[in-house]
């Protein structure tokens, strides 16, 4: 039987993709701003309720601010990576 080259890449990127998985990689760390009481907040909540955040290797710190300017100065701070606004009101 006389395999295509299609199928050699195609098995070793499988191999590869194998071999790599079973060293788990370290969970990847992100610091939002979230208004705290806000609809994201739910939101990552219960992203963390259902085990969705260690399914997927992510470790969420959430750090609660009163508004949007308290989560735009934490930013510019540098002590969050993303800040997440609300925009139920509108």
């Amino acid at each position: 039987m006389r395999m295509n080259r299609r199928g050699v890449i195609a098995g070793l990127m499988g191999a590869a993709w194998f071999a790599t998985s079973a060293f788990s990689p370290d969970a990847k760390e992100i610091t939002i701003a979230l208004q705290e009481g806000g609809t994201a907040s739910w939101e990552i909540a219960a992203m963390q309720a259902a085990g969705l955040d260690k399914q997927f290797h992510i470790k969420v710190d959430v750090r609660g601010v009163a508004d949007s300017k308290a989560g735009q100065a934490a930013l510019q701070a540098d002590e969050v990576d993303v800040m997440v606004s609300d925009f139920v009101w509108l």
